[in-house]
């Protein structure tokens, strides 16, 4: 892990798969240094899970479709979010 030790010199880079109701159903690290940064979040033996808190079958309509997100987090902190 040096290169979490290091601090970051790259971006951080994630794809991101939501639900209708707002559900995270992946977290995906697209590179190497997010992978890193990704397993001490989150180990890999650990089921992801993040709920979004909506109930109800009206709710969900009103939601919409399923989307799948692109986020980087740059050294500099910034942050762009790319809708895929």
């Amino acid at each position: 892990d040096q290169a979490a030790d290091q601090g970051v010199e790259e971006s951080l880079r994630y794809q991101i798969q939501l639900s209708a109701a707002g559900d995270v159903v992946s977290f995906t690290a697209l590179n190497e240094v997010a992978q890193v940064y990704r397993d001490r979040l989150v180990p890999a033996d650990t089921p992801l899970s993040f709920a979004s808190g909506v109930s109800g079958d009206a709710e969900m309509e009103r939601l919409g479709e399923a989307i799948t997100i692109e986020l980087v987090l740059m050294p500099m902190g910034q942050v762009q979010v790319n809708k895929r």
